[in-house]
C-alpha cells in the first residue's frame, strides 16, 4: 500500500443520479444503521426525496418535531431566558416575578 491510498478516499455512485462522489459525509448522507455508516444516495438526492415526501405529507415530520420539543420544552424555557431563570425573568412586575 503507498501512502497515497491512504489519502485518497475511496469513490462510489449515487443509485439515483449515478454521480460519482467520494465516500465522505460531505457528499453521503449518514445511516448509522447502514454497512459502511452511508446511505446509497447521495446528499442532493436524498435532500430531493425529503423535500418532496415533505411536501406530499407535512404531518409526520410536524409531529415529530411537536413530540421532540414536548420532550424538551423545560429546557428551552429555561435555556433561552437570561440566567436560566425561566418566563418571569421577562416579566413586567414585580408580583410576576
Amino acid at each position: 500500500m503507498r501512502n497515497t491510498d491512504v489519502l485518497t478516499p475511496v469513490k462510489r455512485p449515487c443509485q439515483t443520479c449515478g454521480d460519482v462522489f467520494p465516500v465522505t459525509l460531505d457528499h453521503w448522507p449518514s445511516n448509522p444503521a447502514g454497512r459502511d455508516g452511508i446511505r446509497p444516495h447521495c446528499l442532493g438526492c436524498y435532500n430531493a426525496s425529503r423535500r418532496e415526501a415533505y411536501e406530499i405529507d407535512p404531518e409526520p415530520v410536524r409531529r415529530r418535531n411537536r413530540e421532540r420539543y414536548a420532550e424538551r420544552a423545560e429546557h428551552f424555557r429555561t435555556a433561552l431566558t437570561p440566567c436560566g431563570q425561566g418566563r418571569s425573568a421577562f416579566s413586567d412586575t414585580e408580583e410576576d416575578r
